[in-house]
């Protein structure tokens, strides 16, 4: 039986790029979804900490409450590590099974 040649550093199977993507899509819904969390007229974006607090438009003559850089920072981490999550998940299960198959 011939080897097969060594895979690629940054290979990943299609099934696995479609689940990230829709993880991608949950997380940019999640982290653009108005919420107000403790204000009246006062919005806060972002997940889990809020990055940024917009007033309700005709409220108050400036639209920017608060911006938060290092929720920002911290939300970036996030979704980066449950990206990287669900790679390495799916992609251990994928070979997994590929390695039963071949014994």
């Amino acid at each position: 039986m011939p080897t097969q040649p060594p895979r690629r550093r940054f290979q990943i199977h299609l099934s696995t790029a479609i689940v990230m993507m829709f993880v991608v899509g949950v997380l940019t819904w999640i982290n653009t979804h108005a919420r107000m969390p403790y204000k009246c007229c006062v919005y806060a974006y972002g997940w889990p900490f809020t990055a940024i607090e917009l007033n309700e438009p005709g409220q108050y003559d400036t639209w920017l409450h608060n911006l938060f850089y290092t929720n920002m920072g911290i939300d970036l981490a996030v979704v980066i590590v449950v990206i990287v999550s669900v790679w390495y998940i799916f992609e251990s299960l994928i070979r997994r099974r590929a390695a039963k198959k071949e014994s």
